[in-house]
């Protein structure tokens, strides 16, 4: 329902822009808060920008260019030099790789007549001639030619709506459609639908990028978000979620996020009202689910309970473990990340919770962290595991001598040999990306020794190749089975992942880059490489294709070699740097 609502408020806003949020409830029949809010997932999602069409010969351009050309090299090592170029020259209007006419790359310009066109292909021939192999113009005169229908994008809007589900509109990128429940954004952190979870942190870990991603995540999936922190964590934690790329003033002016100190909560009149606050949540509960939220996200940092001068017994029994929050569970789970875990039994809302309660432990001793969770635990409480989430933040990047910040958005090949244990620099390199809360896609094959090894991994998604199948088959909720010679469709879903996941930082690991050698052909996959690296974005997403070099001549690996400005090799010395130009 909420992708059906979704495409139709596109299709509306395409018809007009203009229109208000009250215009646009109307016109479609929704509330106007339905509208604010599917209108800010449109603004991430679906919408490059909000734009007017002009009559271009009143702006004076009286050409438009359409100039076809072929590159003698990949694109791919001159990206960089061309989006600068094209980014200097504010009459192209439009430029990238395609297929057609002899030529794999187009691009559209305006210019004022004639002489400003062949003074601008003068320039283009100068500054590019050595990298075209040949190249063709069409030039359209907005004055000199009969215009059989203006540029718009109005008349799209009812054909949208009549012929295309959301779903097929939305994944209509590459030749192949994929359902939309297989590029669903998944959960970053180990905490699930339905369940809550205890996290314990020190100074010492950056809590917020934990906290942040779990909140972003939470408002960019439809979910009503609360947060509760220590008092006097106000204003930093107010910056810190401004740091991670959350708008706090527009989400709690449109009621979806709502941030409260731990006294107003737990303390209206200055001592502990745990019915209060239990009504609350409830209430919040009910009021989220009326609204139509998928989901009520909770966060309450209680800290070192100093706003009940330390009698954390209070709060387990009094609020967390009140039984009008319903049964409790008999058996508590445990997990990987040092997160105690207790799944909703409540009919009414599960699965409707996800939540967090973070207690800081600096100050605490071994025997009195146990009784707490004892006593979260009602008794039943089995041996802890205390592992520092941070001890993994820089697993990867440490061992080849760079931050975690510099190895983002970098494209890095590592050729590896097959004797070596060289999952485990895989493995450090996921490890990574789960503790910078990141979400992490592997392609791989369900036989390969980097599935075996990170198959552990509940919040890695996997892409699965198989040459048994030739259709896209969901295998469980964290795989997806692809048919492993469907190159179209493997870039499709390469660029559907990275599309899902624009506004947050993710990880791919690309295990299948000697089987596409063999199982196609070279030059096939040199061409698919170069589509990959092109539609991966530069500064979010990081990406590690894996090449077993013994397998290959060396004039082939070379070719691949030449595509990439990062290279690592890993063997029975374990890992080393090839090329890693610094970021500047």
């Amino acid at each position: 329902m909420k992708q059906e609502k979704l495409i139709e408020l596109l299709c509306e806003l395409i018809k007009n822009s203009r229109q208000s949020d009250r215009e646009l409830a109307k016109n479609l029949n929704f509330s106007q808060s339905s509208v604010s809010r599917l209108r800010k997932v449109l603004e991430k999602e679906a919408m490059l920008q909000y734009t007017a069409i002009p009559n271009f010969s009143y702006l004076g351009f009286d050409i438009v260019a359409f100039t076809f050309y072929r590159m003698k090299e990949p694109l791919h090592p001159l990206k960089e030099k061309a989006e600068k170029w094209i980014k200097e020259k504010p009459n192209v209007v439009f430029s990238s790789e395609g297929e057609g006419m002899e030529a794999d790359t187009v691009m559209i310009s305006l210019h004022s007549d004639y002489a400003d066109f062949s003074k601008f292909q003068q320039i283009f021939r100068k500054e590019w001639g050595a990298n075209l192999a040949s190249f063709k113009t069409f030039l359209v005169s907005f004055g000199g030619h009969a215009t059989l229908k203006t540029f718009s994008f109005k008349d799209l809007a009812p054909r949208v709506m009549a012929n295309s589900s959301v779903i097929d509109f939305q994944r209509r990128t590459w030749k192949h459609s994929i359902p939309s429940d297989l590029l669903k954004v998944g959960p970053v952190l180990n905490v699930r639908e339905g369940e809550e979870s205890i996290a314990m942190y020190t100074s010492a870990t950056d809590k917020m990028k934990i906290f942040s991603a779990f909140i972003r995540e939470g408002l960019e999936n439809g979910d009503s978000v609360e947060y509760i922190y220590p008092d006097e964590e106000s204003e930093t934690v107010r910056a810190k979620l401004k740091e991670y790329g959350i708008d706090v003033g527009e989400y709690e002016k449109d009621g979806s996020l709502h941030m409260k100190g731990v006294s107003e909560y737990f303390l209206p009149n200055g001592k502990f009202d745990s019915e209060k606050a239990v009504m609350k949540t409830l209430n919040w509960w009910k009021e989220a689910k009326k609204k139509g939220y998928n989901h009520a996200r909770n966060i309450e940092d209680v800290g070192d309970f100093s706003f009940i001068n330390g009698q954390w017994q209070k709060y387990i029994t009094d609020y967390w473990q009140n039984p009008k929050f319903g049964p409790k569970p008999k058996s508590p789970k445990w997990t990987e990340f040092k997160e105690r875990v207790r799944v909703m039994e409540n009919p009414l809302y599960s699965p409707f919770l996800i939540d967090i309660t973070a207690i800081n432990i600096e100050n605490m001793s071994e025997t009195q962290i146990r009784e707490i969770l004892k006593t979260f635990g009602q008794g039943d409480y089995p041996p802890t595991r205390f592992i520092d989430l941070l001890e993994d933040v820089d697993a990867f990047s440490k061992r080849i001598d760079i931050s975690h910040l510099e190895l983002l958005g970098r494209k890095l090949l590592l050729e590896f040999d097959p004797t070596s244990d060289y999952e485990t620099i895989i493995e450090y390199f996921a490890k990574e990306s789960m503790a910078n809360a990141e979400a992490i896609h592997v392609f791989t094959y369900a036989t390969s020794t980097i599935h075996k090894c990170l198959a552990k991994y509940p919040t890695i998604k996997f892409f699965t190749m198989s040459i048994s199948t030739s259709t896209v088959q969901p295998e469980s909720e964290n795989e997806v089975l692809i048919p492993a010679n469907n190159i179209d469709l493997i870039l499709d879903f390469i660029s559907k992942v990275t599309k899902t996941y624009s506004e947050a930082n993710m990880s791919i690991v690309f295990d299948g880059l000697s089987d596409l050698l063999i199982s196609i052909d070279p030059e096939r996959t040199r061409t698919f490489l170069r589509h990959a690296l092109q539609a991966l974005p530069s500064e979010r997403t990081t990406v590690l294709f894996l090449l077993n070099t013994s397998a290959h001549d060396p004039k082939t690996v070379s070719r691949l070699r030449s595509m990439f400005y990062n290279q690592l090799t890993y063997g029975k010395d374990g890992l080393r740097v090839i090329k890693l130009p610094k970021l500047e």
